[in-house]
């Protein structure tokens, strides 16, 4: 790398470094520091677009692909708005020639992949380690429910065939892993539009388009198909569903603390009345479903309840609202994530691209 390249990489650094001890001790991340970082990116980058190293469509290209992923995890409730916008800075702030090894070169998608895969891993073995046998049975027994498997088999063959098509029209051909990242984009926003029960309705027609598409290329189709199945059952199993044994907790509503994160939600329905409902992120169809007819009082954040909100259901808690639940209500361990990020960022950078592709030459030597 050229001096100018380790500048960029060191401000980069000491930025994720500042911000993740400030989401690790104050659980905030500063607007100056990632907007800043955005701004410094573009302006880097307009260098590099001078300096012919990268193009004017490249920079669009990134910039935008960038806010797009970011907002994405935002809206499904992934990320709080401080962690989108600082991997919408890093992903725009890192040199261009840090991509220059292995099959995947798109910034945005190597920073993420760098940044969640070993975060999965390192989350799977602790909660492997930290549940029992019985819970990971119990779970296990879920998983394979003949009503869950039938919509997940109908889901994945409508929208594996979706992710064909459009990359019929994109001006490059998607690997198996970005068609995956693609296909979970669509479902979820499929999931967060259409009420559930009318999804059959597109699920059927959307399977036959499927299926015609897969006859002219059913090796490509079964595969993605077989990795997707795959991917999502492993993570519901280990990620999601065991998780909450780990990491959820009940809580009396008057204890709630400014900062809490909700693990299920509150709602009122046309009648005044009060219940508590659990938000599966384990189910393949209610990944960014909510109630469409009823108030939300308390929603799952990952930024954490306000000072404000704490006091509203409280107040409500306090009337009575909620003791048809017991005044009690679901929270999950909260995770700084600029920490993560920061990860990424490192492993981004010496593996000059995706970690997984330094590791398959290792093992292959």
């Amino acid at each position: 790398m050229s001096l100018f390249e380790i500048l960029i990489v060191a401000i980069v650094f000491l930025c994720c470094l500042y911000v993740s001890y400030t989401d690790t001790k104050f659980r905030k991340i500063g607007n100056p520091y990632t907007y800043g970082l955005v701004a410094f990116g573009l302006a880097c980058q307009g260098v590099f677009v001078y300096l012919g190293i990268t193009t004017l469509p490249r920079l669009l290209w990134l910039l935008l692909g960038g806010l797009a992923v970011a907002f994405l995890m935002y809206y499904l409730g992934i990320w709080s708005p401080g962690d989108s916008k600082l991997f919408w800075g890093v992903s725009v702030a890192l040199p261009p020639t840090l991509y220059s090894l292995g099959r995947w070169r798109y910034p945005p998608f190597i920073v993420a992949v760098n940044t969640f895969v070993p975060y999965f891993l390192v989350m799977m073995i602790y909660i492997l380690v930290k549940t029992t046998l019985r819970q990971k049975v119990q779970v296990l027994r879920v998983t394979l429910a003949p009503k869950f498997l039938l919509r997940f088999v109908l889901s994945l063959v409508s929208f594996t065939g979706v992710s064909v098509l459009i990359n019929r029209f994109l001006p490059f051909n998607l690997d198996y892993f970005s068609a995956i990242v693609l296909f979970l984009a669509l479902f979820s926003l499929f999931d967060r539009f259409v009420a559930q029960e009318k999804q059959l309705y597109f699920l059927l027609p959307f399977s036959a388009v499927s299926v015609l598409l897969a006859l002219n290329n059913p090796s490509y189709f079964l595969t993605m198909m077989a990795i997707t199945a795959g991917l999502f059952l492993f993570l519901r199993f280990f990620v999601a569903t065991l998780g909450d044994f780990v990491f959820v907790q009940e809580v009396d509503v008057r204890n709630l603390e400014k900062g809490a994160v909700p693990a299920n939600i509150v709602v009122k329905d046309h009648e005044g009345k009060y219940t508590a409902q659990e938000i599966s992120f384990t189910s393949f169809i209610s990944i960014a479903s909510r109630p469409r007819e009823a108030e939300m009082v308390m929603d799952i954040t990952p930024e954490g309840l306000s000072q404000e909100k704490v006091a509203e259901l409280r107040e409500l808690a306090k009337e009575g609202h909620f003791a048809a639940f017991g005044n009690k209500v679901k929270v999950q361990q909260a995770m700084p994530f600029a920490p993560i990020v920061l990860c990424g960022v490192i492993l981004t950078v010496l593996c000059r691209g995706v970690f997984i592709d330094r590791l398959l030459e290792l093992v292959a030597r």
